[in-house]
């Protein structure tokens, strides 16, 4: 009779063990195909508003989930470029993006011309150029134990 016990016993600690798995593995997948299914794009939120010493360049970013799970919670960090040149560094601080919707994060950029070449202060005088900004989206899924990270870029013409 004890064997019976210690084989049910057993068969009862395998069945528990694979069901915490298989939810572990499904949880690490659906945050694993949210992440990879975020499509990024700079939408702009404004004309720039160029000043005596500075401009300020509002950038609007607009992050669309197109899985059928919801986003983890994710950060974004990023860098600003306009043309070949970097004109600023921004972090999006954490946000979930619901299955098949889209979140908006807005964020306003001062360059002070005395840091940018004088090319490139004709350019944003003139109001007619195009922003890319490229980074890395972060998260950690499965419970917070493993950590994602996935590269983004994208463009906007003024």
């Amino acid at each position: 009779m004890k064997d019976k016990g210690v084989s049910t016993t057993g068969a009862v600690l395998v069945i528990i063990l694979l069901a915490i798995v298989g939810f572990f593995g499904y949880n690490f997948y659906q945050g694993r195909e949210a992440m990879y299914n975020i499509e990024s794009e700079v939408t702009g939120a404004g004309i720039p508003d160029p000043g005596l010493t500075s401009v300020d360049i509002p950038i609007e970013i607009e992050f669309h989930n197109e899985s059928n799970y919801d986003s983890p919670s994710f950060t974004a960090s990023y860098d600003i470029y306009i043309g070949d040149e970097k004109i600023g560094e921004g972090n999006l601080p954490s946000i979930v993006v619901p299955a098949g919707r889209t979140e908006t994060a807005t964020q306003e950029i001062t360059i002070n011309y005395e840091d940018v070449g004088a090319g490139l202060v004709d350019v944003l005088q003139t109001g007619e150029f195009t922003v890319t900004v490229e980074g890395d989206f972060k998260t950690k899924v499965a419970f917070g134990l493993i950590p994602i990270s996935r590269s983004f870029k994208s463009t906007y013409s003024f």
